[in-house]
Order: C-alpha cells, then sequence, then structure tokens
C-alpha cells in the first residue's frame, strides 16, 4: 500500500485510519497519473454523469453536471463551487474521490468560465461586471438542483468559488448546507505588491475609459501549454493532464481576467469582511490555507475564519493555492481531514 503520511501536527482532525487506508487503495497517483485517469476514473465518472443546462435568474445558461451514486445509500451531497478560469472538468479527480466514499455531487461552470453563458467573445478573457452576479447565480443552481438531492449537503469551493460561498453564505444564515469547506477561499486577491487603493485606482481607470470587458495588460496570453513552473499547483501530472484538457476545447481555455473582473475581484475583501458579516455563518466551516500560496492573501483567510462562529483553520504545508492539485503526499492528508469533517455527525 502507499506510503501514508503520518505527521498530523497540524491537523484539525485526528487521523483516521480507515479512511487513510481507502485512500490508499484508490489514490490516483502521479507516476501513473494519465493512464489512470484514462482508463479507470473518466469511465467511472461517466457511468453516473449528468449534463444540463438551467437559467440563472438573467435567463442566461449555466452548465451543470450531476454525479449520482447509484446505490440508495448516499451519505449526502456535495456541491463544488470552482475557482477563477476553472471548469467542471478540472474536478473530475475530486469528485472520484467524493464518489468512493459515498457521496453524489454537483458541480457547476460558474459564469464566464467551461459551457456557461460569457459575456465576451475572447473565451480566453473571464470577465463579470458585478461580482454579486456570481452569488446570485450559486443562488439559482441552489433552488434548481439541490431540493431533490440526496440529504445531508456539503459545500466546497475554491478560490473564487471560496469568496462565492463566503458572500452566498453570510446572505443566507439559514443555508440548507450541513457544513461547508473553503479551500484557499479568495478573501482578498494577492495584488503584486501593489496597495489595494493603487490596483483598484488602475483597474477603475481603465474601467472608466470604456475597457471593463478587455484582458488586463498585466495578465500575458499563453503560447500554447501554460508553463508549470509559473502554475498554482504543485503536482506537474496533474497541471500537465488538466493542460491537455484546456487545450482540447476553447470552452475550458480561460487564463486571464479582463478589468471588469479585477475591479469586482479587488472590492469583494470589503464586502466579505464588512462589520458583522462573517459572524452570520450559522454552519461549522473548514477553511484550508497553503503555505506556498502566492495567488491569495493568507492573513485575510485567518481573519475571516476567526469571524465565523465555527470556524476552523488548517495549514497544509508542501502546497501551493491548488491543493487538490498537490502531490500525493500533500492530497493524503487533504482528503483525509476533509472526508473526516463532513463524514462525522
Amino acid at each position: 500500500m502507499f506510503d501514508l503520511i503520518r505527521d498530523t501536527k497540524n491537523d484539525s482532525y485526528d487521523v483516521n485510519d480507515a479512511v487513510l487506508t481507502r485512500i490508499g487503495e484508490i489514490l490516483v497517483r502521479e507516476d501513473s497519473y494519465a493512464a489512470a485517469m484514462d482508463e479507470k476514473v473518466i469511465p467511472f465518472l461517466n457511468s453516473c454523469r449528468t449534463d444540463k443546462y438551467i437559467e440563472a435568474p438573467d435567463s442566461r445558461n449555466l452548465h451543470v453536471v450531476r454525479y449520482d451514486q447509484k446505490s440508495d445509500d448516499s451519505k449526502g451531497t456535495v456541491l463544488i463551487v470552482h475557482g477563477f478560469t476553472e471548469s467542471t472538468e478540472k474536478y473530475r479527480e475530486f469528485i472520484y474521490y467524493l464518489l468512493n466514499f459515498g457521496f453524489s455531487v454537483l458541480i457547476y461552470d460558474q459564469r464566464g468560465h467551461g459551457f456557461s453563458y460569457r459575456e465576451v467573445p475572447d473565451k480566453m478573457v473571464t470577465h463579470i461586471d458585478r461580482f454579486e452576479t456570481y452569488v446570485s447565480d450559486l443562488e439559482a443552481v441552489v433552488s434548481a438542483e439541490l431540493s431533490d438531492a440526496v440529504k445531508p449537503l456539503y459545500l466546497f469551493a475554491h478560490s473564487m468559488g471560496g469568496a462565492v460561498s463566503g458572500l452566498y453564505l453570510e446572505k443566507h444564515p439559514d443555508c440548507p448546507f450541513k457544513k461547508a469547506i473553503l479551500s484557499s477561499p479568495m478573501i482578498a486577491p494577492e495584488r503584486g505588491g501593489f496597495p489595494l487603493w493603487l490596483s483598484k485606482a488602475m483597474a477603475g481607470t481603465f474601467v472608466a475609459f470604456g475597457q471593463k470587458k478587455k484582458r488586463m495588460f498585466l495578465s500575458k496570453v499563453p503560447e500554447g501549454r501554460e508553463k508549470y513552473d509559473e502554475s498554482a499547483s504543485s503536482s506537474e501530472a496533474r497541471f500537465e493532464f488538466y493542460q491537455d484538457v484546456k487545450l482540447s476545447k476553447p470552452e475550458y481555455s480561460n487564463n486571464g481576467p479582463s478589468y471588469g473582473w479585477t475591479l469586482e475581484s479587488l472590492k469583494v475583501t470589503k464586502k466579505l469582511l464588512k462589520k458583522g458579516e462573517p459572524e452570520k455563518i450559522k454552519i461549522p466551516v473548514m477553511l484550508f490555507v497553503a503555505d506556498g500560496d502566492n495567488m491569495v492573501i493568507k492573513e485575510d483567510i485567518e481573519i475571516f475564519c476567526d469571524r465565523i462562529p465555527n470556524g476552523a483553520l488548517t495549514r497544509i504545508e508542501d502546497s501551493k493555492h491548488e491543493i487538490f492539485f498537490g502531490k500525493d503526499t500533500v492530497l493524503i492528508r487533504y482528503l483525509n481531514i476533509i472526508i473526516h469533517f463532513i463524514s462525522e455527525k
């Protein structure tokens, strides 16, 4: 069996040997990653996958994917809210693990991503007019898809999805979710060393001069494959496999923000940390922060967590921003904590 990590000095939960054993059995290992994904994981997922479209409040289409347990003894349903420039396809390995632990899964392409509605023709550019639109879309997915889902319901969100989900949880203290997991949430995006006021002023100036939907000048257009060394992943095997996915269809090619998206992302911190807002969240929330994260400001995640009545923070060592795209050893520890958290009574 794979050599499991036993050093859990920073874990919020004790090691669960049964969970660890199962993770070791189903882990998609880096040394044979592409073959295992193509030959085992994706066929398994396709056997329980359903694609559909629902309408957002403004009648725009959102692409939704359901993965339903084939048995009647599902442990519940996990809704995944992906991050900036991602898609439903990036989470297939993670969904595979959730299914193997008895959970059904629902995931959707956020507006401007994947096969959901886009406001700009350039599929490489990610744009939003108002960050609250993401929240309205999440509300639509919850209303349309979770009423008949197997309970209890859990929320998992990464990065930008963590910001969207944080705003949703503040707005809906009596939400239908039993627990939530925010992985490297974008409580505040990194600004490349620029002060917040200057970053807002620069993005705001371009927006004011009619460049709202144009690609931000600091964002480079990649020539062919993106570079692993510049990525937010610490697993080259996982990164390169998803690069093949991104290059397979233009709908998966997002890689940079518009000036409008940039300005909205810079405004989100004030909204999330507004006086009294995090304190409204009633359900238990597990937040993850990676020690090597250079995409979000870690200190603001800690501040947000401290203000959530039932918030808990887990620090993951030897990882970049995308913890779920980490090395095998990191992924084992990460999955152990997540499964333990959503499985306990």
